[in-house]
């Protein structure tokens, strides 16, 4: 592998790691105390503007951040259940080909195919 493809293949690691990390136990134990101390904080200090600002933006922030990492493990997911579906395609002889690679077209191709096969 060249040094092109390992520095894409490290890149590409950092959100499997996030992933695993941020569906952990462990986080979400960190993330309950951290979300109590933030409140005790804040109701002892009378919830001042520059602590509403602050749990704001990170909100914001963290929820972004999380939109893109389960974007990641979705069309991970999704990709790996289409690859084994085409498998079974394949190895059927009753199957149709024709339904192996429709994720690539367009929606109303997608719908005639179907059309097709439940009412065949």
């Amino acid at each position: 592998m060249d040094s092109e493809h390992r520095h894409i293949h490290r890149f590409a690691m950092i959100p499997e790691v996030a992933t695993r990390l941020a569906g952990s136990v462990w986080a979400s134990m960190i993330v309950a105390g951290l979300l109590v101390g933030l409140l005790v904080y804040g109701a002892i200090t009378g919830f001042p503007h520059g602590w509403q600002t602050f749990v704001y933006s990170a909100g914001a922030v963290l929820s972004v951040l999380m939109l893109f990492l389960l974007q990641h493990t979705t069309n991970r997911e999704t990709k790996a259940i289409l690859v084994k579906l085409d498998e079974l395609i394949q190895s059927s002889d009753q199957a149709h080909n024709e339904v192996m690679g429709l994720e690539h077209q367009p929606l109303h191709h997608q719908e005639k195919v179907q059309e097709r096969l439940h009412d065949g």
